[in-house]
């Protein structure tokens, strides 16, 4: 059993951007007369802390974006074989990074400038991208100088 994208010590946990959405896969190979079907379950705990969330069914996990806080996370897959009682189990680490603000302004380099000019800043398309509502998203200042 082996879950390729996360890090089996905490030291190197993968770090993942908050508004990103995390998919964990796994990749089981089973070769078992006894039971052809596998149950699924995942388990994501803060670190040294409760669970925070659980999946069953499903061989990958999907965390939706901004559903987890920063901070670092342990995730445990365990893999039961149908009507047995053969498991295994896998734990690995990742770490919730916030995302860094996306700032743009408007008008970039073809701002017009020189004297006695009204000099305008306006950066109503950044936003803060790690914020799920979308009124709270918004940065919005707009700057005015006036250049004697």
């Amino acid at each position: 059993m082996r879950l390729p994208s996360l890090s089996p010590n905490v030291t190197s946990a993968v770090n993942v951007h908050r508004a990103n959405q995390i998919l964990i896969p796994s990749k089981v190979q089973l070769d078992c007369e006894l039971s052809f079907a596998t149950i699924f379950n995942w388990e994501v705990f803060y670190l040294y802390s409760d669970k925070v969330m659980s999946s069953n069914g499903s061989s990958e996990l999907l965390i939706p974006r901004g559903s987890l806080p920063v901070g670092s996370y342990s995730v445990r897959l365990t893999v039961k074989m149908a009507g047995t009682k053969v498991f295994g189990v896998y734990e690995g680490y990742f770490r919730v990074i916030s995302s860094p603000i996306v700032a743009c302004i408007a008008g970039g380099t073809k701002i017009e400038r020189g004297f006695n000019k009204t000099l305008v800043f306006n950066a109503s398309l950044s936003h803060d991208p790690d914020a799920i509502d979308p009124e709270v998203r918004k940065f919005n200042p707009t700057f005015h100088t006036h250049w004697l």
